[in-house]
């Protein structure tokens, strides 16, 4: 979530206030974090098999 914040910190020398000090939420990559939640990015160097066969051998994985 720290990508998401801007964050304007006060030099060492000054005092923290209300112009050295500063966050704001940036929305537009809130939601993109957001549309991403629950996906997942499955890597493999096993070339010529189907996508939905490489996801049943992950699930396979978490027997748990």
């Amino acid at each position: 979530m720290r990508r998401v914040f801007s964050v304007t910190v006060p030099n060492v020398d000054e005092t923290v206030s209300c112009d050295t000090f500063h966050f704001a939420l940036d929305r537009e990559k809130l939601r993109t974090v957001r549309r991403r939640e629950g996906r997942y990015l499955l890597r493999t160097n096993r070339d010529g098999y189907d996508p939905a066969t490489l996801w049943t051998f992950y699930v396979q994985l978490d027997v748990g």
